[in-house]
């Protein structure tokens, strides 16, 4: 059988491998972008030189500055786009180094709380030899399966008064005259119907004999309720008797150990909580920033579309295409 810490082990390699694969994928797809990037400067390039080889007096310099516009804004784009990109890196970096600091701590934690599991684990049979001789922890077992005892009787009684109510109240709620005054809350200072109407009610009530019913029904519905408060308060004694049985008991094993090993692992479990709790959190948020940055490896985000535009307004003119007929057919 797999254990829990295995378990843990295999996904954290897991995770590992598939964020190194992420960064491998990553880091070409970046080289063939900067390449794609490097061949489309070099062909804007190209197609500058071969407009300022053909075209003569101005208008060889008015069509340089059309190109130099159409790059500049292109160049503008790329380089606000590597600012966008650069600030998404750094927040994935940010976040995978607490990760890698976050799981090896967590590791720790668990290594150092296991360790103290065995050593309670060993313990147990000389703490349970030590607390058998024990005036004490014999007077707090005695009370706490006193207060246990009384709480169990108490929710028993709690339950069958709340069965009681739903049987025999079903007599009164089945009646609809007496449900009618009774939720108009007639009989009692917060009716506030008069004149005819109250009039009326009145002489219903005298029909079916409300006034006998009303307390009956009232007292039916407050039993329930006072005895399930009266477990609640009894269950809460009772757990408090066995936390103390339960804090002799770790004392007694601190005792023996030397520190107090529970405290520990307790202390353990809750670090090593915290701090799954961050890491799923951290894993969100790198999720969400490598889909924010997915469109910077493909070319879909919005800069380098701009960028793209930019470059082919120069490269897709007629003026260039013109040119580039016109080279061809020079001997130069």
């Amino acid at each position: 059988m797999v254990s829990g810490r295995q378990t843990l082990g295999s996904i954290e390699r897991t995770l590992s491998e598939l964020r190194r694969e992420e960064d491998s994928v990553r880091r070409r797809v970046e080289q063939t972008m900067r390449e794609l990037s490097d061949l489309r400067n070099a062909e804007l390039e190209a197609f500058r030189e071969l407009a300022r080889f053909r075209l003569q007096d101005g208008s060889d310099r008015a069509f340089g500055q059309r190109i130099d516009r159409d790059e500049q804004e292109a160049r503008t784009r790329l380089e606000q786009r590597d600012l966008a990109l650069s600030a998404i890196r750094a927040d994935s970096t940010t976040r995978e180094s607490e990760v890698e600091e976050l799981t090896e701590e967590r590791r720790r934690l668990t290594r150092e709380r296991d360790t103290r599991s065995d050593r309670l684990d060993d313990l147990l049979d000389d703490v349970d030899a030590r607390l058998a001789h024990d005036p004490e922890f014999a007077e707090q077992c005695h009370r706490a399966e006193a207060a246990q005892k009384t709480a169990d009787a108490a929710r028993a009684k709690a339950n069958q008064a709340e069965r009681d109510r739903t049987e025999k109240g079903r007599a009164y709620e089945d009646d609809a005259l007496f449900l009618y005054l009774w939720q108009r809350n007639f009989g009692t200072s917060d009716y506030g119907s008069r004149g005819v109407v109250r009039a009326l009610d009145r002489w219903v009530a005298g029909l079916i004999r409300y006034d006998d019913a009303r307390p009956n029904y009232a007292m039916l519905l407050q039993i329930p309720q006072r005895l399930a408060e009266y477990a609640g308060d009894r269950e809460a004694e009772a757990a408090r008797e066995e936390a103390e049985l339960g804090a002799l008991s770790r004392k007694a094993a601190a005792d023996l150990a030397g520190e107090d090993l529970a405290g520990a692992i307790e202390d353990a479990d809750d670090r090593i909580e915290a701090i799954t709790s961050r890491l799923e959190q951290l894993e969100s948020e790198l999720e969400d920033l490598a889909m924010r940055e997915a469109p910077f490896h493909s070319g879909e985000d919005p800069d380098f579309r701009e960028a793209e535009a930019a470059l082919l307004r120069s490269l897709r003119s007629e003026e260039l295409s013109t040119l580039w007929q016109e080279a061809l057919a020079t001997p130069s």
